[in-house]
């Protein structure tokens, strides 16, 4: 019976200890979610300089300094994300290639600076269905449709561990 006492003994402050530690991922993960939409409450575009957390472009030389890994967890973040298309925009006159292409990576920052997350811009090729012979299944019957692609925005946290679509871009075709 001792011997079962000190089991339950060191299993609960463990058990204790890792549901704290899901908490607090949680509370991370929103809190990122929560400074983002705060933001946008007051300088929609990010660009404002009084606001908590600015969006920076990064040129093509910097995305590469950011690692093969962190592109793949964003491209990643992008195909995730680009999967609701087929219960949104693509229930309507499209048909998109299943390849999403990372176009846009763009580094958010807090007040003094420091990287606190990414805005991504990603896309797909597509065509608008609505005013051709397009039967649904065959790709050949798609050359009188409009060409264009699918494009959407996104937020994603520097752990990775949260993404979300930018409601100021949600997916829309661009010829």
């Amino acid at each position: 019976m001792k011997t079962a006492l000190k089991i339950v003994f060191l299993i609960t402050p463990l058990a204790l200890l890792l549901n704290s530690s899901v908490a607090l991922a949680s509370l991370k993960k929103n809190e990122f979610r929560k400074t983002v939409s705060a933001a946008q409450m007051t300088c929609p575009d990010l660009d404002c300089s009084n606001s908590p957390i600015q969006i920076r472009n990064l040129d093509p030389a910097k995305i590469k300094l950011l690692g093969k890994d962190i592109h793949l967890q964003l491209k990643n973040a992008a195909w995730n994300l680009s999967q609701i298309w087929a219960d949104t925009i693509l229930e309507g006159d499209y048909y998109a290639d299943h390849q999403v292409d990372l176009n846009l990576v763009q580094e958010i920052v807090d007040s003094e600076g420091e990287r606190v997350g990414y805005r991504i811009t990603y896309s797909s090729e597509a065509w608008m269905t609505a005013d051709c012979a397009f039967d649904g299944e065959t790709p050949e019957t798609l050359e009188d449709c409009l060409k264009g692609s699918i494009q959407e925005s996104a937020f994603v946290s520097l752990s990775f561990s949260e993404y979300f679509r930018d409601p100021r871009a949600m997916a829309e075709f661009i010829e």
